[in-house]
C-alpha cells in the first residue's frame, strides 16, 4: 500500500513537468517544477530544448545551498554565493547559447517573455536569492565583457 501511494505520488509530481523532461525532474523541488512549466509557456522551443537538457544533468551542491539561502542571509554571503554560482552559469552559457536570452526568441515577444519570467522568479525566491540572482548576472555579464 505504501508503495502504491508514493507511485501515485511521484506520478502527480510529473504532472508538474512540462513534456519531455526526464522523469527524474520530477525530484527538483517545486519551485524549480513551477519555473520549467512556466518556461515552457514562455520560451520558444530552442531555449526549452536547452532547458531540459540542463534539467537533466545532475544538481550540484551550489544548488542545494542556493535553494536553501534564507531570507535573512548577509551581503557576505549573497556575494560569495554568487561568486561560486557565476562560473557555472557562464559555462551553462557556454554549452547551451540559447540560455543566454531565451526571450528573444521567444514567441510571445521579449518583453512579455522577460516579465513573466521576473514575476516567475519573485514569486518563487526570497529577497536574498534574488539578490544572489541579481549578483550573477552581474559577474556573468562582467566576464563577458558586456
Amino acid at each position: 500500500m505504501r508503495e502504491e501511494l508514493a507511485e501515485i505520488v511521484r506520478q502527480r509530481e510529473l504532472l508538474d513537468l512540462p513534456p519531455g523532461f526526464d522523469p527524474s525532474v520530477a525530484e527538483t523541488s517545486e519551485a524549480n517544477r513551477s519555473l520549467l512549466l512556466l518556461y515552457s509557456r514562455v520560451f520558444g522551443p530552442e531555449a526549452m530544448d536547452a532547458v531540459r537538457e540542463l534539467s537533466a544533468l545532475p544538481t550540484e551542491p551550489l544548488d542545494t545551498e542556493f535553494a536553501t539561502l534564507t531570507e535573512d542571509a548577509g551581503e557576505d554571503t549573497r556575494q560569495r554565493l554568487a561568486e561560486r554560482i557565476a562560473p557555472n552559469v557562464h559555462q551553462q552559457f557556454e554549452r547551451f547559447p540559447a540560455l543566454r536570452n531565451p526571450a528573444a526568441r521567444s514567441p510571445r515577444g521579449e518583453a512579455f517573455t522577460n516579465a513573466q519570467v521576473v514575476k516567475g522568479l519573485v514569486e518563487m525566491y526570497n529577497v536574498a536569492q534574488l539578490d544572489v540572482l541579481r549578483r550573477v548576472g552581474i559577474l556573468v555579464r562582467a566576464a563577458d565583457g558586456s
